[in-house]
């Protein structure tokens, strides 16, 4: 079974950095750049930082409204179609930090250099997976607003009790 688990382990690996890397490429997701934009334009980190506190306050506000309005059923489509909307509306600001617009465009060798270094980081930060980061994050700040987790206490194994055995057999 320990081979099982590790040849699973190697292959789901190996698929994970494979769909990074097609993920990767495609949106252009050159972490090096990315840090660089949002480090030296102010006016481009507000305006991500305004798009991500308006998304932050919508979906909270519908948490609420989902749990309040149990009754009210919405059409699926509908719902989908929105959430559409809304996806689409918020990747309309990162175009100045990810994909391939002319002003990513890489003109030479140093660039090319520098994006593929951007790009393997990328790809290692998204193989890692969400647990890890989630688990980083919970490290340095509280990410759920469920407080913190109450202290449990070990609990000591019950002795089962044996059925009584038949002496006759």
């Amino acid at each position: 079974m320990d081979r099982v688990s590790g040849w699973y382990k190697r292959k789901t690996q190996m698929w994970t950095v494979a769909i990074a890397l097609v993920l990767t490429l495609a949106s252009n997701a050159d972490t090096l750049r990315i840090a660089r934009t949002l480090w030296k334009d102010p006016s481009v980190r507000a305006q991500i930082v305004a798009k991500a506190n308006k998304r932050s306050e919508s979906s909270s506000q519908e948490g609420i409204k989902d749990t309040k309005d149990t009754k009210d059923t919405k059409d699926t489509k509908d719902t989908k179609d929105t959430e559409d909307t809304k996806a689409a509306n918020d990747l309309t600001g990162l175009d100045q930090v990810l994909g391939w617009h002319e002003r990513n465009k890489l003109k030479t060798c140093t660039d090319w250099l520098n994006a593929s270094l951007g790009w393997i980081l990328t790809i290692i930060a998204v193989s890692l997976g969400a647990p890890f980061w989630f688990d980083i994050l919970n490290k340095f700040m509280r990410v759920r607003n469920a407080g913190n987790a109450p202290h449990e206490t070990a609990k000591s194994p019950e002795k089962q009790k044996m059925p009584p055995q038949d002496k006759a057999a």
